[in-house]
């Protein structure tokens, strides 16, 4: 009943939270839309409550995106220093090493970080912010965003006053944009350049540009009306016609900027071009008018550029909230600092006591493998022994010879122990120079040890085996069969009867690393998985 009861529980808890996180990620969605329709954010109550939901129960690419829309919510609120640390955290958040990032998303948040730096005039940062952009628009295959951070190059570079990077991005944004189809984008980028031709004399130039605009961007209906929004055209084609000597067409498009007047910047624009059209016609009236006209607007433009750069700056750095949140941001870094030191500690307390653990472990795997190898050892050297000596004195009465075989039968027996089969031991009988070998007794040492043999001596038995065993030598070696320089090393030693706990130890691996080996030895060379068939086969080559 009970159990029953908990199952019931666990199943709701895991509904409501199945449910919490549908919600919240409808809400996370519809913030999205709000940013997308460029409805500006007057809170930040609900991207905060996003961002700490996300925190604990998203994905990279959910946590990214909630830290993004709080960074576009403080961007909306003027706390421009605040709406870069949440992109930072968002970019922080993304992991571009997973096939599922969302590129996308994080191209948008380099954008906007870019846009907040050149609205500080950092252009350099800006510049920087929008090549990632860029960047990472082409890995998310978003081929008209990454046309759209490219041409907004064009911001950062008329703060440091370079005219030929702005020409030179606008034209191969244009040519871009013409590529992916998008005609009217591709026009668009004319208008900023018309201006600079027009600084620069090149009136061709500039005619030929604003001729690609007005025909093609969408913004200037057929009889020169500019779409709302975008009147600085009348500005700029009027100073273009003044530029071609055609004064009254320039005086009508100077005139179209006149009934916006609460936009202090076109009245200046309009008066500026006025006065220099009544200036060519000789007017002296009209250019006293204007003239004085286009002083007081002049004077009021720079009061109230002053004053929205003041207030634009006091909006970036809103000292009061700032400094609650730095104060608060301060006290949860104390508290994480305390938790990650006892973290450090509990870390160390336990590395210590595992490094402990294994260390114990290892010497007893060592002890194990030494006490093996050394009863190993001293059998094989026992039975070369007796055989080198029943060799001297075979002469002999027939009584010692038999005490003899018979030591050399049980030494026999115990050395078949340590093997799947018997052959490897009627090999040693007939390849005494090999076994007597100043190099194999020197790797028996070892493997008696634990001790690792270095280069030299595993070239040395590689040595043994071509001068001594040719043929077995050109079989393991051949290039057909694939196998690792360690893995010939251990056929090697496999045909010259070392065992597994001696391979291991002479390598300094587990006893199932050396098992494993051995399975890949007996696949490449005798396409077999039968690991205990592996000694038998080898003394076959």
């Amino acid at each position: 009943m009970v159990k029953k009861l908990l199952s019931l529980f666990i199943i709701a808890v895991a509904a409501i939270s199945c449910a919490d996180r549908e919600q919240m990620l409808r809400q996370l969605e519809q913030a999205e839309q709000q940013n997308r329709d460029y409805v500006p954010f007057t809170t930040d109550s609900l991207a905060l409550s996003l961002t700490s939901y996300f925190d604990s129960h998203g994905t990279s690419n959910e946590r990214m995106r909630a830290h993004y829309i709080l960074g576009c919510a403080y961007r909306d609120l003027g706390e421009a220093p605040r709406a870069l640390e949440c992109y930072n955290d968002a970019v922080e958040c993304a992991d571009t090493t997973a096939k599922d990032c969302d590129f996308k998303t994080l191209s948008r948040v380099h954008g906007q970080m870019a846009n907040l730096f050149v609205g500080m005039t950092a252009p350099k940062l800006g510049l920087h912010h929008f090549k990632e952009a860029m960047n990472y628009s082409l890995q998310s295959k978003d081929t008209l965003s990454y046309a759209v951070f490219y041409e907004k190059q064009v911001g950062p570079y008329w703060l440091l006053n370079q005219k030929d990077s702005i020409i030179a991005v606008s034209d191969s944004a244009m040519r871009l944009y013409k590529r992916i189809g998008q005609s009217e984008y591709a026009a668009t980028t004319r208008g900023m350049i018309v201006d600079i031709y027009i600084s620069k004399g090149d009136i061709g130039k500039a005619l030929e540009n604003m001729q690609i605009y007005e025909k093609y961007s969408g913004k200037v209906s057929e009889d020169h009306f500019a779409a709302t929004g975008h009147e600085i055209y009348y500005d700029v084609k009027g100073r273009l016609l003044l530029a071609c000597g055609k004064i009254d067409s320039a005086k009508l498009f100077f005139e179209r900027l006149l009934p916006f007047k609460e936009d202090i910047m076109y009245q200046e624009a309009a008066f500026r071009g006025l006065l220099s059209v009544y200036e060519n016609k000789k007017n002296t009236d009209s250019i006293a008018k204007y003239a004085q006209l286009f002083a007081q607007t002049n004077d009021s433009s720079n009061i109230i550029k002053s004053a929205s750069e003041i207030t634009r700056m006091q909006s970036l750095y809103n000292y009061s909230r700032v400094q609650n949140y730095a104060a608060k941001k301060e006290k949860e870094a104390f508290k994480y600092k305390r938790l990650l030191f006892y973290i450090v500690i509990s870390l160390l307390i336990a590395s210590t006591a595992i490094y402990y653990y294994y260390r114990k472990r290892e010497r007893i795997r060592k002890e194990s493998l030494a006490r093996i190898n050394t009863e190993y050892s001293n059998n094989i050297n026992m039975y070369n022994a007796l055989l080198h000596e029943m060799k001297l004195y075979k002469e002999s009465s027939e009584m010692y010879i038999k005490e003899k075989e018979n030591e050399l039968q049980r030494l026999r027996k115990e050395i078949i122990r340590y093997h799947e089969d018997e052959t490897i031991i009627e090999k040693w009988d007939t390849e005494q120079s090999i076994q007597s070998s100043e190099i194999l007794l020197i790797l028996h040492n070892h493997a008696r040890r634990s001790h690792r043999p270095n280069q030299a001596e595993w070239q040395e038995l590689i040595k043994v085996a071509q001068n001594k065993l040719p043929r077995f030598y050109s079989i393991i070696a051949d290039d057909d069969k694939e196998l690792t320089e360690q893995e010939i090393i251990v056929s090697i030693l496999i045909r010259l009867g070392f065992i597994p706990t001696e391979i291991s130890a002479l390598f300094g691996f587990t006893i199932q690393r050396a098992s494993n080996l051995r399975r890949k030895i007996n696949i490449k060379l005798f396409h077999s998985n039968d690991t205990k068939q592996l000694d038998k086969n080898i003394a076959t080559l």
